[in-house]
């Protein structure tokens, strides 16, 4: 237990305890603030002999002694007179003044003889260098002793109550050891200080007790951001970029949403969906919904919406009214169309059977009823399969499988 430390200094005012201030005992606690306060004051009162008797102007001439915001007197500063009542000017200082800067005194490349002086027992005027003895060229100083490479101090001297003569390493308590110094009160551990000692920030109390926000920083200030500031979020001037607008305030799509390409590897890159037909979301996906809508399927007509599928597909470009591919509409499917060709195999993708024709059987050989350019079917490995005799139907060119994406 410890009897708190009294300060000779009037206190302008008693702190007063909060609902939030925490219980907090010690030197710096604040529990001990307002107790030490009125103990200042009373050693205060005591060392200034002012008892019982003193008036209340004198007590408060007292309070303002410390805190005073005018001088009795007035001094001159600079030729200026100063009562600390109000700032002022000094001429020759912050505002243009009388003093002569006639001669060459700014750009003055040597001294007048007059001037000159002298420089380790040297003349020197600024005309011309000077070498001075013991210093740039031998002189006669005296080098003897141990002063150039001194191991030892000539009269000990002490740091933090430490001899040191400069001939072994010392140690200080309370720095790289131990020591007697008083850690007490919260200060190593402190989360707030206390109101006398909080300070601006910005123009904002800070006592590290709780949060601030900074004008300007964090929370909309008067800030000017006129200009190309190291932070800005808009160009001035708009400039386009593979044709689309861009100012900097919202990323683009060089490649327009709804886009289709291929690619050589089995998964879609970032910024593009695989073309498999798959429901995906309308709000998710809003720039590729507001672009081809629900050509290829609704989903579930509220939240979902269909991508093409363009896989095993070859594509074709819309009719568009050419008249060429009548009747189709954007994103129709259609089936494949048989086309002759001189050879005699069989195919598997279509299947008249309103041309079949009978089939008989004569060991391996396949014998068909003659019919002139009809379709015939035959099982064949459990699969039947229709033949064209004369002609070969052709619906598939040669090709390279790749994976077709969506822009999104």
């Amino acid at each position: 237990m410890a009897n708190l430390k009294e300060s000779s200094f009037w206190e302008e005012g008693i702190y007063q305890w909060e609902t939030s201030d925490p219980v907090l005992g010690g030197e710096n606690g604040i529990d001990n603030v307002p107790t030490r306060q009125l103990a200042n004051r009373t050693k205060w009162l005591k060392d200034n002999k002012l008892d019982k008797s003193a008036t209340a102007a004198s007590a408060d001439l007292a309070k303002k002694a410390q805190v005073a915001d005018k001088l009795s007197k007035a001094r001159n500063v600079g030729g200026v007179a100063f009562d600390g009542s109000a700032d002022i000017d000094l001429p020759g200082v912050n505002k243009p003044g009388n003093q002569n800067t006639s001669g060459n005194a700014a750009t003055a490349s040597y001294a007048a003889q007059i001037a000159a002086r002298k420089i380790g027992g040297v003349i020197f005027n600024a005309k011309t260098d000077i070498d001075l003895p013991g210093v740039n060229i031998k002189g006669n100083q005296d080098t003897s002793g141990n002063a150039a490479t001194a191991s030892k101090l000539q009269a000990a001297c002490k740091i933090g109550d430490v001899q040191f003569d400069g001939t072994a390493d010392i140690d200080l308590p309370g720095v790289n050891k131990p020591g007697n110094q008083n850690t007490s009160g919260n200060a190593a551990t402190a989360s707030y200080a206390a109101q006398i000692a909080a300070r601006k920030i910005g123009g904002v109390i800070f006592n590290a007790k709780t949060d601030i926000d900074l004008p300007g920083v964090n929370i909309k200030g008067n800030q000017d951001t006129s200009g190309n500031a190291a932070t800005a979020t808009k160009l001035q001037t708009i400039c386009r970029i593979n044709g689309v607008p861009f100012d900097g305030s919202a990323n683009i799509n060089a490649t327009p949403a709804g886009a289709i390409q291929f690619f050589a590897m089995e998964t879609a890159p970032v910024g593009w969906l695989k073309a498999n037909g798959a429901e995906v979301s309308r709000t998710l996906y809003a720039n590729l919904f507001a672009a081809i809508g629900t050509t290829f399927g609704a989903g579930d007509e509220k939240t979902t919406f269909n991508l093409p599928d363009l896989r095993g597909e070859f594509l074709r470009g819309w009719d568009d009214g050419r008249a060429i591919d009548n009747g189709r509409i954007l994103g129709s499917w259609q089936i494949g169309t048989p086309i002759s060709h001189d050879d005699t195999y069989g195919i598997e993708s279509f299947n008249p059977t309103n041309m079949c024709r009978d089939v008989r059987e004569y060991g391996d050989n396949w014998n068909f009823d003659y019919w002139p350019e009809g379709f015939y079917t035959a099982p064949y490995g459990g699969v039947m399969k229709t033949y064209w005799n004369g002609f070969f139907t052709m619906t598939r060119p040669r090709n390279i499988a790749l994976l077709a994406c969506i822009k999104i």
